[in-house]
This record gives C-alpha cells, structure tokens and sequence, in this order.
C-alpha cells in the first residue's frame, strides 16, 4: 500500500473518528436537554416514520446499485449513508434546530443526493483494478471532474428549498434549517470519505472473492495433461523395447 493510500484512509479514519465524538455528544444533549420538537406529531411516531424512510430508500438504493453496478460499491454507499444519517441527526439535535415532520422528507433527500454523487464520481470504479491504482490519483481526478456538478446540485437545491420557504409555511422553514445541515454534512463526506470508502470496500470483497474457473481452460488442462502422460508413457515404451532388441 503506498503513502498515498496511507494518507487518504488515515484522513477517512479521523473523519469517522470525529464524526463519532459529535454523535456520542449529541445523545448526551439529547438526553439532559432532549430534542427541540416543533411539530404535533408524537415523537415515536416521528421517529419511527423516520426510521422507516431511511431503512426502507436504503435497502432500495442497495438493490438498485448492486444489480446496477456492483455489491460493493452498494455496500460503501450504504456505510456512506448510515454515517450522514446519523451524523446529521447528532448537528440537529446539538445545534438546537426544531425538528418537524418535514424531517422525514429531508432524509429521503439526504439518502437520494448522496447516492447521486457516488455513482456520479465513482462510475468507473468497477472497470478499475483498485490495488494497483494510484488511490490518490484517483480519488482527485474524481473529485476534479465531479466538484463543479455536486457544489452546483447541492446550490440549486438550497436555492429552490429557500424559495419555497419564502411562499411556503413554517414546516418549510425547518425543512431548509434541517437539510442545511444534511446539505453540508453530505459535501463534508463526498470530500473527505466516499472514494476511500468505495475503494476500501471494494477492495477487501474483490480480494475475498474466489477467482472464477474458467471450465474451457481447465478441461484444456486435463487434455493436455493425458496427452502428455500417454505420450510420455509411448516414449518410455519405445525406449524398453530398443533396450530389449539391443539386448538380443
């Protein structure tokens, strides 16, 4: 493994590292002062709506890239979703913003724009030998070609929430405040942890999988081998009967 795969999975764990301090935090919040509710909705219900969502738009998301592309990179879009998820959920409930029934809408974005970008950046990533490519170099080329398109999409869909704010009710108010959030925690992860964790993941299961046989080569082998140990055996044939007429 080379320094730059060092260096970008290093990053990654610290990433993780942080994001993990900041959601132990939240559930101590959360716990002393409890969540800032703004909605009629009971919050079991709100919670477990949410829940549903998110595990429901996940599994579909799953399926969908696994047959689509690969199992692998399915499975690091799954991780990358679980950790905006709940990362997202700990700077609400830290920064005190009111938590609606328009919650549940905003993780279903989250779970959509998320895996947007990662099928948009890491596209090529199957048609890839990942352990012996340049990781650095390609997690930057990646970045490179893609930043414009997700600082753009991520813009115009603050921008369109904004407007509806402004024609629209107070729900859609703490909407936008929620999904601010979601919008930067997903920008935070495209930059610091979707191509190492992509590649990582997809690197461990190609590595764990059993090479195909390919039956033709192998049936070739078997041929080839009797062929050989009959011609072998011919030879040896030829050689006792010369060493008896050479006896006589």
């Amino acid at each position: 493994m080379n320094s730059n795969k060092n260096s970008y999975y290093k990053n990654s764990l610290y990433t993780l590292i942080t994001s993990g301090i900041i959601i132990v935090c939240s559930l101590i919040v959360g716990l002393i002062f409890g969540v800032n509710y703004a909605t009629s909705v009971e919050p079991g219900k709100l919670l477990i709506a949410c829940v549903c969502s998110v595990l429901i738009s996940t599994l579909a998301i799953f399926l969908f890239v696994g047959f689509l592309t690969s199992f692998a990179k399915a499975f690091g879009i799954v991780l990358l979703i679980c950790h905006n998820v709940l990362l997202s959920t700990a700077l609400i409930i830290l920064v005190r913003i009111p938590v609606s029934d328009t919650l549940v809408m905003g993780y279903i974005l989250l779970v959509s724009i998320t895996t947007a970008f990662a099928l948009l950046s890491t596209r090529n990533y199957e048609k890839l030998d990942l352990k012996k490519e340049d990781i650095g170099q390609l997690i930057k080329s990646s970045i490179n070609n893609s930043i414009k398109l997700v600082l753009s999409t991520s813009v115009m869909t603050v921008a369109v929430l904004l407007l509806c704010m402004i024609v629209a009710s107070e729900s859609m108010l703490n909407l936008v405040r929620e999904f601010l959030v979601m919008e930067i925690v997903i920008v935070i992860s495209y930059l610091l942890l979707q191509h190492p964790v992509i590649c990582y993941v997809s690197t461990i299961i190609k590595r764990n999988r059993k090479p195909k046989i390919d039956k033709n080569v192998e049936n070739q082998k078997i041929v080839k081998a009797v062929v050989t140990e009959e011609t072998e055996q011919l030879q040896d044939g030829a050689k006792i009967e010369q060493n008896n007429s050479e006896e006589e």
